[in-house]
C-alpha cells in the first residue's frame, strides 16, 4: 500500500489552522499560520499531482 499523508496533511492544516487560530483568540498567529501552510500545501499538491507521476514506471 502507498500512502503519501503529507498533502492531506497540510491541507487539512491550511483549512483548520487559521480558524482554530481565530476561535482560540489568536488572530496573529491565524496569519502566521496561513502565511507558512498556504505554500506548502500547493507545493505538496503540485508534487503529488505533477511529480510523483514522473516516477512511476508504467
Amino acid at each position: 500500500m502507498w500512502v503519501r499523508p503529507l498533502p492531506a496533511l497540510t491541507a487539512l492544516m491550511a483549512a483548520l489552522g487559521p480558524g482554530l487560530a481565530k476561535a482560540a483568540g489568536r488572530p496573529e498567529v491565524a496569519l502566521a499560520v496561513a502565511a507558512a501552510t498556504g505554500p506548502l500545501a500547493a507545493m505538496t499538491r503540485l508534487g503529488d499531482r505533477t511529480l510523483v507521476p514522473l516516477l512511476i514506471r508504467r
